[in-house]
C-alpha cells in the first residue's frame, strides 16, 4: 500500500487518498454513514443505496400458489409477473400477506423457474397511499398531489387476505385519480397506491397508437381538419377533414345543381350522415353526372405520398354548419354576401298535415352560408327542418328544392393511422420494471394492455384491440419522489373547441394561439398566446 495517509476515526474517513493495486481510494468530502464505492475509474464515498426492488424466478411444475420472501418491509407494493420463456406480462391474483411477503396464485403450475416475479416499493421516497370505502358510493376521487400523470396504481383489501383487486383507474388530473368499483366497498375496506417517480427512473412515449390531429391540422388526404372525435355530436371516433380551396381547379368552390329529379329517399343530419346520404342520393339516381352536388364530391380524389384518397363526399347538414365554422382554418370560401350558400346531402323531409290524411314528402336539401363563419339561417343546429303545422307546409328558409343550384366543398372522414411500431426503448437496462398504458381521451383509463420484456432495454405492447384512442405509456425503473420540474404536455387534455365543452375543473391545454382553463364543470376560458421580441 502506498501513500497510506488517512485513517479511520468515529466512524469517519479522514485523510486524502491512497492507491491500492493501482486503484485510486479518494474518501474526500465522506460523512458519517457513507460507503465507499468503485464509480468506474476510483473508488469514491456514497450513500448505501436502499433496496426498493426485488425479483427471482419461480415455479415448480407442482404448486399454483407462490409464498415469495422480497424483505422491503413494506405492503405498498406493486408485482409484476412476467413469463421467462416471451416476456409476456401475466396477471394473476397475489396478495400482500406480510410486510415481508408477497402471496402469489396463479391458475396453472408453472413449470420450474418459467415464471419472474418482480416487486417494487418507493421505499422511504414519496409516494401515497390512502383507505378509502364507505358502503355507499363506488366512486372515489384519490388525490396524490405529484402533479403528474406518470403514475402507477394499486388496489389492495385494506385487511387480511391483503389481496390485490382490479377495478377501473383513470387520470382525472395531474393530481387526482379515480377510481370505481362494481359496488359500493366497505367501510375502510380499500386501500389505494399511487407511485410516481423522479424523472431519471422513468420513461414515457406515445406509441402503439393512433395519430392524433388538431382543428385546422393538415389531414392524410391533404385538407384541413374541421371535426375532431371530440367534436361535440361526434360519436363516430372518426377525424374529418375538408377538401381546400381551389379543389376543383377554380379559385371559387364550383356552383352546381344539388339533384336531377325529384327528391324520393330520407337521409340524415347528423355527423357521419354524409357518406351514407352521399351514397343513398347517387344510389337513388338522383345525382348521374359530375354536374350534381353528390356525385361531384364524391368523384374528387387527392393523391399524397403515392395514396390515392377516393372516399370524398358532400357533408350532411350538421357536418357542413361545423365547416362554414372553420371557413377561415380550412380557407377558400366564398362569403360574398349574395353567392355564399352551400349544398349539404341532407334533405329535409317534413310531414304535410292537410287532410284527409297527413303524409311525409322529401322537400329540399339543406343548405349552410359561408357567410361571417354563421349558419342560415342563424347560427343554431336544426335536425329536421321545423314543420309549418298551421299550413301544413314547411318554411322555405332552411332548404333548396331538387333543382337548386349551389356551391359544394367535399369532405372525408377517417379514423387515424397507427403507428407502425408497438416497440419501446427504455433504456434502463433491467427486467425489473412497471408498465402502465393510459388513454389520452376522455375517460383517461388506465388500460389493461398485454405487454412483454423483449430484452433488458425494451419492451414490446400488444395493440390488437386497438379503440382508436390515443395512448401514453409510462415504463417506470423505480417508484418514489416526484418528477420535478414539469411539462405541460405531462398533464394537459385536448383542447377545447368550445366554452362548454367536456372537463373537469383544474384541467389545463394549449394550442397555438390560446392556453385553456377549465374554471368549471363543463366551463372553460382561455387566454390568448403572443410573440415578442
Amino acid at each position: 500500500m502506498a501513500n497510506k495517509d488517512f485513517i479511520v476515526k468515529n466512524s469517519l474517513i479522514v485523510g486524502d487518498t491512497a492507491t491500492i493495486n493501482g486503484v485510486q481510494i479518494d474518501p474526500s468530502g465522506a460523512t458519517s454513514g457513507q460507503v465507499l464505492k468503485f464509480d468506474g475509474s476510483k473508488i469514491v464515498s456514497g450513500n448505501v443505496e436502499e433496496t426498493t426492488s426485488y425479483s427471482a424466478l419461480f415455479g415448480n411444475g407442482t404448486n399454483t400458489d407462490y409464498a415469495i420472501t422480497h424483505n422491503l418491509n413494506t405492503k405498498d407494493i406493486a408485482v409484476i409477473i412476467t413469463d421467462v420463456g416471451s416476456g409476456e406480462v401475466v396477471y394473476a391474483r397475489w396478495e400482500a400477506t406480510s410486510l415481508n411477503v408477497v402471496t402469489v396464485v396463479l391458475e396453472n403450475a408453472p413449470t420450474s423457474n418459467s415464471k419472474r416475479i418482480v416487486v417494487l416499493s418507493a421505499g422511504t421516497a414519496d409516494y401515497h397511499s390512502e383507505i378509502i370505502g364507505n358502503g355507499a358510493i363506488s366512486t372515489f376521487d384519490v388525490y396524490h398531489n405529484f402533479g403528474t400523470s406518470n403514475v402507477y396504481v394499486t388496489i389492495n383489501n385494506a385487511s387480511s387476505p391483503y389481496e390485490n383487486i382490479l377495478a377501473s383507474v383513470r387520470i382525472t388530473t395531474g393530481n387526482y385519480v379515480t377510481v370505481d368499483f362494481s359496488s359500493a366497498p366497505s367501510l375502510n375496506s380499500i386501500r389505494v397506491c399511487v407511485f410516481s417517480s423522479t424523472k431519471s427512473n422513468f420513461y414515457e412515449q406515445t406509441t402503439g397508437t393512433r395519430v392524433k390531429y388538431r382543428i385546422g391540422d393538415t389531414g392524410p388526404a391533404g385538407g384541413k381538419i374541421f371535426i375532431t372525435p371530440s367534436t361535440p355530436g361526434n360519436t363516430t371516433g372518426k377525424y374529418f377533414e375538408a377538401a381546400l380551396g381551389g379543389w376543383s381547379g377554380s379559385n371559387s368552390d364550383p356552383i352546381v345543381s344539388s339533384a336531377n329529379s325529384t327528391l324520393n329517399i330520407a337521409t340524415g343530419f347528423n355527423i357521419g350522415d354524409g357518406k351514407t346520404n352521399t351514397d343513398a342520393i347517387i344510389s337513388a339516381g338522383l345525382a348521374t353526372t359530375s354536374s350534381h352536388a353528390a356525385k361531384k364530391a364524391k368523384d374528387y380524389t387527392t393523391t399524397v405520398d403515392g395514396t390515392t384518397y377516393s372516399d370524398w363526399f358532400l357533408p350532411s347538414y350538421n357536418e357542413l354548419r361545423r365547416l362554414t365554422l372553420y371557413n377561415d382554418l380550412v380557407g377558400g370560401f366564398d362569403t360574398t354576401y349574395s353567392d355564399n350558400d352551400y349544398l349539404s346531402s341532407s334533405i329535409a323531409q317534413v310531414t304535410v298535415t292537410t287532410d284527409p290524411s297527413p303524409y311525409t314528402m322529401s322537400v329540399g336539401f339543406s343548405v349552410a352560408t359561408a357567410y361571417f363563419g354563421e349558419f342560415f339561417p342563424g347560427s343554431s343546429y336544426s335536425e329536421n327542418p321545423p314543420v309549418n303545422s298551421t299550413y301544413g307546409r314547411p318554411p322555405s328558409a332552411f332548404f333548396e328544392s331538387y333543382s337548386t343550384s349551389k356551391r359544394i366543398r367535399p369532405v372525408r372522414s377517417f379514423y387515424s393511422d397507427l403507428n407502425s411500431s408497438n416497440t419501446i426503448s427504455h433504456n434502463f437496462d433491467t427486467n425489473e420494471i412497471a408498465v402502465t398504458v393510459r388513454s389520452e381521451e376522455d375517460p383517461y383509463d388506465i388500460l389493461n394492455v398485454n405487454w412483454s420484456i423483449t430484452n433488458s432495454n425494451e419492451i414490446e405492447l400488444d395493440y390488437s384491440y386497438d379503440d382508436n384512442t390515443l395512448k401514453t405509456v409510462t415504463i417506470f425503473s423505480k417508484f418514489g419522489g416526484t418528477p420535478g420540474i414539469q411539462n405541460i404536455n405531462d398533464f394537459a387534455v385536448e383542447a377545447p373547441t368550445y366554452a362548454d365543452d367536456a372537463g373537469n375543473i383544474g384541467e389545463m391545454s394549449w394550442d397555438e394561439n390560446y392556453l385553456y382553463i377549465c374554471v368549471n364543470k363543463d366551463t372553460w376560458k382561455r387566454m390568448p398566446l403572443s410573440s415578442w421580441d
